[in-house]
């Protein structure tokens, strides 16, 4: 069994963990996005004014945001030139800002103390790992994905490390490891069986008492507009693929049938193109996102390549004219005791 110890050059505090297979740099967001800043701020009677309205009248029926952590930002960032590395970027700012911070489980007295987090699935340029290691000193970070994270190894902060695993497989950790454990964005790529072994995975790596927190979109839209022809293809594609884009609403069951309790499930609302900058960003990565799809979805559709193109940009301008709108569901729950789970 290989094993690393990472000690915190502040605290002097040392965890092991076993075992790292991988491991990669990653940069300082801020060198990504300079003018960003990303220090939530604690006083909770302040919150950050999230989108943008002109009017109560405005704000759709059934339209609602999370007020949880004053989130303090700027709007002067500059964005990756790469489209890939472009949607994923900006989809972290878009969860944060709207989410009033990087995560809702209630684990920050520990996180400043000093504990083991697993972000299970940070994606090649693990924003998310790389900013609460610098938030959070005293704590250690480790980033997992199906991916190599190709970042710059002289900007990675000295308690984060990065593993190339998969969660459905198996993950290469002891049983208990993790004191806290966050996913996010997994709807487009879990099959409901890969969500049962996933889950089930994360209960084996948390320590008791640990936390386990997801984010997942939903898949359907509100106030959508008749012509919705490019979302049926989109969904029809992921059916082939055994995905069910609605399964993240049984996240919440998943937990509780893997022993987790004071289990909480909310959503917030993300518009498409509306609602001020992060409801025009979230429009913008959606058309970036549908666009990029085309040349599976024409197939479907039966219509060409350029004409898909036409309909997708179509289909968002109307989201923006309808103030359509989906849901991100958010979802944590403590581990309840010490039972121990077979290594598969």
């Amino acid at each position: 069994m290989i094993s690393i110890v990472v000690c915190h050059p502040t605290s002097g505090v040392c965890h092991t963990i076993f075992p790292i297979l991988e491991k990669v740099g990653a940069p300082h967001l801020n060198k990504i996005l300079p003018g960003f800043p990303a220090t939530p701020m604690e006083n909770q009677s302040n919150i950050l004014s999230t989108f943008e309205f002109l009017s109560m009248s405005d704000i759709p029926e059934g339209f609602k945001v999370i007020k949880c952590r004053r989130y303090n930002t700027n709007s002067d960032y500059l964005l990756p030139t790469d489209e890939k590395e472009e949607i994923r970027l900006n989809l972290h700012y878009i969860l944060r800002h709207i989410m009033h911070g990087n995560y809702i489980a209630p684990v920050e007295e520990q996180l400043q103390e000093g504990i083991v987090v697993l972000d299970a699935g940070c994606g090649s340029t693990a924003e998310w790992t790389v900013e609460m290691a610098s938030h959070y000193p005293n704590s250690t970070f480790i980033g997992i994905d199906i991916n190599d994270v190709v970042l710059q190894s002289a900007e990675i902060p000295s308690n984060c490390s990065f593993i190339k695993a998969n969660t459905v497989l198996g993950l290469p950790f002891e049983d208990e490891t993790f004191d806290y454990i966050f996913q996010r964005c997994m709807f487009a790529s879990f099959t409901p069986r890969d969500w049962e072994t996933g889950i089930r995975e994360l209960a084996r790596v948390v320590k008791p008492g640990g936390w386990v927190e997801s984010f997942e979109p939903s898949s359907s839209f509100e106030r959508s507009p008749p012509d919705m022809r490019i979302y049926k293809a989109v969904v029809s594609l992921s059916e082939a693929q055994g995905i069910d884009l609605g399964y993240v609403l049984e996240i919440p069951n998943l937990l509780a049938a893997n022993n987790f309790e004071d289990i909480s499930s909310d959503y917030v609302s993300i518009p498409f193109g509306w609602g001020g900058r992060v409801g025009e960003l979230h429009g913008r990565n959606g058309l970036m996102t549908w666009t990029a799809l085309a040349p599976l979805v024409a197939p479907v559709l039966k219509i060409s390549h350029e004409e898909c193109v036409d309909l997708t940009k179509a289909a968002f301008a109307n989201f923006k004219a309808n103030k359509t709108w989906n849901k991100g569901y958010c979802v944590y729950g403590r581990k309840a005791s010490s039972r121990k789970w077979p290594v598969r």
